[in-house]
């Protein structure tokens, strides 16, 4: 059995380090690549990101050096990576629903 993907102590600092923007703009490619199971999710992100408007931080460099990894990463990991953080507008709270409520459908 393959080990789970995660991030180091430098990827997780670089990534705590974004905003939520562009912590959403990072992630967003990689939830897509869960697109059969996780249409709730990626539609839920892509309001909250819509929402947020314009980011000015580049992050095209972070996001090569990432790309191996987080494409790696299970939905339920990408999941934290967001369900981590304080989202002023509960998306947070509401990723991790969604999480459940799918994990709960395919038990």
């Amino acid at each position: 059995m393959l080990e789970a993907a995660r991030l180091d102590k430098r990827h997780r600092v670089a990534v705590q380090a974004l905003s939520e923007r562009a912590l959403l703009a990072l992630l967003l490619p990689h939830f897509r690549a869960h697109a059969g199971r996780a249409q709730g999710l990626i539609l839920m992100l892509e309001e909250a990101s819509a929402e947020m408007g314009e980011e000015d931080t580049d992050i095209s460099q972070l996001s090569r050096k990432l790309e191996s990894l987080l494409s790696r990463m299970s939905l339920a990991s990408l999941v934290g990576l967001i369900s981590s953080r304080s989202f002023e507008n509960g998306l947070s709270m509401r990723v991790q629903a969604e999480l459940n409520r799918l994990r709960s459908a395919a038990g």
